[in-house]
């Protein structure tokens, strides 16, 4: 669950900084932009974790979150039904950016996922093309 007082457990900060960095952030994003959409209808696409799916340990704040924005796409998709928008995620591997490069040297950077994959998968779900398409998880997770 992360660190903390054994006897009082984890430290609730990390807790609450990543439902504000992960959730929070996708919710009111979400918010705004359907506020905005036009009569023509229009797309939702958040981004997701694989972590909900196979936690791993010392991710409990972090992975809670995630699976939060995760059932907001699920809910949006079900509210949004007969309006023309739709809510997806894309559930992303690891992402070949420096920073995970420089996090983890040894890795093989070869099966990482490109932000430009990632983003042609975005493009995609928010095009016209995607309207049959509500409520997904999408893995753009490549060969990570």
């Amino acid at each position: 669950m992360g660190r903390g007082d054994q006897r009082r457990g984890p430290d609730l900060t990390l807790l609450d900084r990543q439902l504000r960095l992960n959730l929070r952030t996708a919710f009111v994003t979400s918010r705004e932009g359907l506020r905005h959409m036009g009569p023509a209808g229009g797309r939702v696409v958040l981004v997701g974790s694989r972590t909900v799916d196979a936690p791993a340990a010392g991710q409990a704040a972090y992975t809670a979150a995630k699976a939060g924005v995760h059932a907001l796409v699920a809910t949006l998709a079900r509210e949004l039904r007969g309006t023309g928008r739709t809510a997806n995620a894309v559930v992303p591997g690891v992402i070949d950016t420096p920073a995970n490069r420089a996090a983890m040297p040894a890795a093989d950077h070869a099966r990482w996922v490109p932000p430009a994959a990632i983003a042609r998968v975005v493009l995609w779900l928010a095009s016209p093309d995607a309207w049959p398409v509500s409520g997904a998880a999408v893995p753009v997770a490549g060969d990570s």
